[in-house]
């Protein structure tokens, strides 16, 4: 951050031409109200004008970690003037031709213009390292914006897991102890996976980054635990190409769509139903999509966690180039969709 919010006062290439381009207009001005030729007014005119602009690039180079004084400025713009305008001259030659008092009131009029031209120069290049600073300035604001959110993300992450573990925790044991005396097989597959989801879980949480693989395990462990409590009134099914499993991608995006599905999507209804996760890759989008066969956009209404969570995350990580779509499904149920865009994973 402290190189991007570095003052820099020198001009870049467009900078130049647009100061030679004033230097230019500057001629033809003077040319209209004096009698000097053009020529010699473009001149003079670019000679004092590139000077005192390099004069005071050069001295906010060599006092960048400082404020440059009104002093150091005065001595820049004279001594970019008087460098300029004797340049001039020498080229010019027009000391050669003037007698004594055509001289002084060549001296006269040259300090006159050249005051004009340098306070012109000087107003140009402070409107230049004005217009930098305040690009310094955006940005840094954009950096502070950009780091709070996302602290404010892995906040709401922490949030968003101290919501789901607890919940799943208890309700897990609970069922693994009513399953012990009258189906040990499947109180022992229970806790098979429970331990799957929880190496998974713990994994997640040490890392700063997952992957679809490592999501897909864990929403595989915890359909599986509701499979075994659910019995024939769970199906499932997962479908993910082998070759997005690595792509990074970030935690509890999914998780939770299939956790409304399980608990306000079936679990009320009688005959259960089949919840379906989807992953593919259209171009340079992931779309992801969790549907189920249950009670269909009611099961959104009365959830907890809500989508409120998975949206603001999405703005958050992708800003604008995310989003999710929730559509009814057929012949009951709900669908919900994310798009996700793979360069920014």
């Amino acid at each position: 951050m402290n190189s991007t919010c570095q003052k820099s006062t020198s001009f870049d290439r467009s900078q130049w031409l647009k100061l030679i381009a004033i230097n230019t207009l500057i001629a033809i001005t003077l040319s209209l109200i004096t009698k000097n030729s053009f020529w010699l007014n473009l001149l003079y005119s670019q000679s004092i004008g590139i000077s005192v602009a390099t004069a005071i690039s050069i001295l906010f180079l060599r006092r960048q970690d400082k404020e440059a004084s009104i002093i150091w400025l005065a001595i820049a713009i004279v001594s970019g003037v008087l460098i300029g305008s004797t340049f001039a001259t020498l080229v010019s030659g027009s000391y050669k031709t003037v007698t004594p008092e055509e001289g002084e009131w060549l001296l006269i009029s040259s300090f006159f213009y050249s005051t004009i031209i340098g306070s012109v120069v000087a107003y140009y290049f402070f409107l230049v390292a004005n217009q930098k600073e305040m690009s310094n300035q955006l940005t840094i604001e954009k950096l502070k914006q950009a780091e709070y959110e996302q602290a404010l993300a892995e906040n709401n992450l922490k949030i968003l897991q101290a919501q789901i573990e607890p919940h799943f925790l208890f309700n897990t044991l609970s069922n693994v102890i009513g399953l012990i005396d009258q189906r040990p097989d499947d109180a022992k597959k229970m806790l098979e996976h429970f331990t799957h989801y929880l190496r998974s879980s713990l994994s997640r949480t040490r890392e700063s980054d997952t992957t679809l693989e490592d999501e897909i395990a864990i929403i595989s462990a915890y359909l599986s635990i509701q499979k075994i409590r659910m019995g024939k009134r769970l199906n499932y099914k997962i479908i993910i190409a082998e070759e997005l499993t690595a792509h990074p991608f970030p935690p509890l995006l999914i998780q939770p769509l299939v956790e409304n599905s399980v608990r306000h999507g079936l679990e009320s209804e009688i005959d259960g139903g089949e919840i379906s996760v989807e992953v593919k890759q259209k171009e340079n989008t992931l779309i992801i999509t969790v549907s189920d066969t249950g009670q269909g956009a009611e099961n959104m209404q009365s959830d907890g966690i809500g989508l409120k969570n998975i949206r603001d995350r999405l703005t958050s990580i992708f800003q604008n180039r995310a989003e999710i779509k929730i559509e009814p499904n057929s012949p009951k149920g709900l669908i919900v969709t994310l798009h996700i865009p793979l360069e920014k994973i």
